[in-house]
């Protein structure tokens, strides 16, 4: 697990959360070892919160629509 970054629940748009850090470790370890549906579980979570973060506004673009006449 990386240390230090911070990270906290990533929350999708749907209101859905991203598993534990620790869950996601577990998968990881698993899909290492050769389990395939832990490799697709985990291959799940990761998309789905990198589309979180994608669907999310940007707060520069938020501030400077913000400031149009």
């Amino acid at each position: 697990m990386v240390e230090g970054i911070g990270a906290q629940h990533a929350e999708g748009v749907d209101g859905s959360v991203m598993a534990e850090p620790a869950a996601l470790e577990d998968l990881a370890r698993q899909a290492l070892d050769g389990d395939r549906n832990a490799l697709e579980r985990l291959v799940s979570h990761l998309a789905a919160a990198a589309d979180a973060l994608a669907r999310r506004p940007c707060p520069v673009v938020v501030r400077m629509l913000a400031a149009l006449p």
